[in-house]
């Protein structure tokens, strides 16, 4: 695109004049015929390319150490909200925090949360170094300052000074580009060969600040909404079949394994219930999360712009949003319960996460025992942790964790087709199994049990468990193409993800009863005997082997990045900052490894995160951030379904946790 600075539009018809004569007066000669030239061109592109991809990269890595912990939450959670085959993005979401000067740290923090004056704008964060911190010996007195507008008056001038600015660039590029157009028309008469066309359009007047221009202004639109806020640079935004894909993939994890053990544990009927009523639950915090981030607790549809990119002040017509857009969950935390509310919360999610590690680790070994039974459990846990894992996390590499990425979303598709298909090969393997284990001394009274209320805590964690990653939602909100269309891409996925579990569910306690383990892989791979389902069974449970590992290496980083942000101010230099990086995942792994070995159940420790962790974070904190920020803006309805929420929680929190320690 022209830059504004080279063409004077005026209204009396002389703007194609002026705009013909300042494109003629540029260097750039119309046409270059020598191949070198061109290649120079390539050249120049591709590095200013990779300039300005780097020097975007290195100012939101820069930005975080301007914003309180967790900061770098937003980008490293991403990493689990779908699979991820752009090198370049996973490079940036696994990149360790920057490392900045402490002092120059501590005068920006000092600086952001200044106390400033009735209608003083923020101050802008400045990217100078400084020979010592900012103190201010006396305290500046609050006086109503007459030089500044309203904050909403500003907003509403910048928002409008802004458009008129775009338009006009709009309006300039047309006329150049129909310029370009007319010259390279009467330069091509005659060429037939398509190089020397290509070189023709590569050296017209004005191309060169064309491509810049618009490479510009997609790490621009990148940055505004178009990646979720972690300033990556995409030519697409995500399309609302992509990020019903991606919230499916979050939502059908590894807890899909569990949910036969759930009627097992409950009886099949009260397991069927609770999943029913679990998922209408996080269904309705889902839509809340999504109001939340929009700011506003009317539903996203009835707007017609994105939260990111409105040119509506927050609150200054009934048309616009109450408050303004928020971008990751700590944001949430932080906007409803202060910085205090963010820390307590993300200690939450931290700590979810290393759970996480633990229940990935456990599945790890009961999946390579069943293979291998030749070692327990624990073995098989270190000998992969200390072999396996180590090497691939400290030296990190961007493509082979893409195409771990990938791994889990292929396994969950495998296994449910493998469950539902020898469901209906198979039939009720319930009498055979009563068999074998009638000579092994451990015959099961009833095979399929419709009420076992006694085990509802372990269900209720189980389902729970499942259905949790809704930490993610903001990553998949604010990546979306549009995001008004949230709320109805909720509606489409639950819809799948409930019709899946059903299936899985039903299918694997219809086929093994009460003879089923907490993890329905295995017990496909120990009844299976033909030839060709042996086989099925074999590369099924390599395949899971694979998806536990890839989840465990993947589920480090975000654990890691929040540590490293921590101690980031206090380090000197790059070197050191790797280097502590491998430390903390040595640490990671070593805690993981110890939870798992001491506690190796996974459905006792999916139950308690489920019960803990997802209470708090997909239950709890979203029904309470709701009628923190719009209290006064909802109904009676709405505000005793929030409360029901906060109270049935905390209750289910507390009490299915000491009923499941006690089974």
């Amino acid at each position: 695109m022209i830059n504004s600075d080279n063409i004077t539009t005026q209204t009396n018809g002389s703007s194609q004049l002026e705009a013909t004569q300042n494109l003629v007066d540029e260097e750039t000669p119309l046409i270059q015929s020598t191949s070198t030239t061109a290649n120079n061109s390539s050249m120049s592109n591709g590095s200013a390319e990779i300039e300005t991809e780097n020097s975007s990269t290195n100012s939101s890595l820069e930005d975080e150490n301007e914003k309180l912990w967790p900061a770098t939450f937003e980008r490293s959670i991403s990493l689990l909200a779908g699979p991820q085959m752009d090198s370049k993005a996973i490079d940036l979401m696994t990149r360790s925090p920057r490392v900045v000067p402490p002092h120059l740290a501590q005068a920006r923090r000092a600086l952001m949360k200044f106390d400033r004056t009735y209608f003083t704008p923020p101050p802008q964060p400045n990217r100078h170094e400084i020979s010592s911190p900012i103190q201010f010996k006396k305290p500046l007195k609050k006086i109503k300052s007459l030089d500044f507008p309203h904050e909403k008056q500003q907003q509403q001038q910048e928002s409008e000074s802004r458009m008129d600015k775009e338009e006009m660039r709009l309006r300039q590029l047309k006329e150049a580009h129909a310029y370009r157009q007319q010259i390279l028309a009467k330069a091509s008469v005659g060429v037939r060969d398509e190089t020397k066309e290509t070189t023709l359009v590569q050296h017209s007047p004005g191309y060169q600040r064309e491509m810049a221009y618009k490479k510009e202004s997609m790490i621009k639109k990148g940055k505004e909404g178009g990646d979720g806020g972690h300033g990556i640079a995409v030519k697409d935004a995500s399309s609302f079949s992509q990020c019903v894909f991606n919230l499916c993939n979050i939502l059908m994890g590894v807890g899909l394994l569990g949910l036969p053990f759930v009627s097992k544990s409950a009886g099949w009927v009260l397991g069927v219930g609770i999943l029913l009523f679990f998922s209408f639950v996080t269904w309705r915090t889902s839509i809340l999360i999504g109001r939340e981030l929009n700011g506003d607790p009317r539903p996203g549809h009835l707007f017609d712009d994105s939260p990111y990119k409105s040119p509506l002040a927050p609150g200054s017509t009934p048309a616009a949003r109450l408050r303004p857009p928020i971008r990751s969950f700590p944001d949430i935390a932080r906007e409803s319960f202060g910085n205090i509310g963010a820390i307590l919360l993300s200690i939450v999610l931290y700590f979810e996460l290393f759970s996480c590690m633990a229940i990935f680790l456990v599945s790890l070994g009961d999946h390579l025992h069943a293979v291998i039974p030749q070692y327990s459990v624990t073995h098989h846990i270190v000998i992969v942790a200390f072999v396996a894992v180590l090497p691939v996390i400290i030296l990190r590499t961007a493509r082979l964790l893409s195409y771990l990425s990938a791994v889990g979303t292929f396994a969950t598709i495998a296994v449910v087709f493998s469950v539902c298909i020898y469901a209906l090969v198979d039939g009720d393997m319930t009498s055979s199994m009563s068999q074998v284990s009638s000579d092994t001394g451990g015959v099961i009274q009833n095979a399929h049990t419709a009420f076992r209320p006694r085990g509802i805590p372990l269900a209720l964690g189980l389902i729970a468990y499942c259905f949790s990653g809704h930490a993610i939602v903001p990553s998949i909100y604010s990546s979306m193409r549009r995001p008004q269309d949230y709320e109805q891409m909720v509606h489409v996925t639950y819809i799948v993800v409930v019709a899946v579990c059903v299936l899985v569910a039903g299918s694997g306690y219809y086929m093994f009863g009460n003879y089923v383990d907490d993890q329905v892989t295995l017990t496909l791979e120990s009844t299976m005997r033909s030839a060709n389902e042996h086989i099925v069974t074999k590369a099924l449970t390599w395949l899971m082997i694979l998806t536990a590992f890839s989840k465990f290496v993947l589920t480090c980083y975000p654990l890691a990045l929040g540590i490293e942000e921590i101690i980031s101010p206090c380090i000197a230099s790059e070197e050191v900052m790797y280097f502590l990086d491998a430390i903390i995942k040595i640490i990671l792994i070593v805690l993981s490894l110890t939870l798992g070995a001491f506690c190796p159940y996974f459905s006792l420790l999916c139950s308690l995160v489920g019960l803990v962790c997802t209470m708090i974070v997909s239950v709890i904190f979203p029904a309470a951030a709701h009628m923190k920020l719009f209290w006064h803006h909802i109904g009676w309805g709405e505000r005793l379904l929030d409360i029901i929420f906060l109270v049935g929680g905390i209750f289910s929190a507390i009490v299915g946790t000491w009923a499941t320690v006690g089974l």
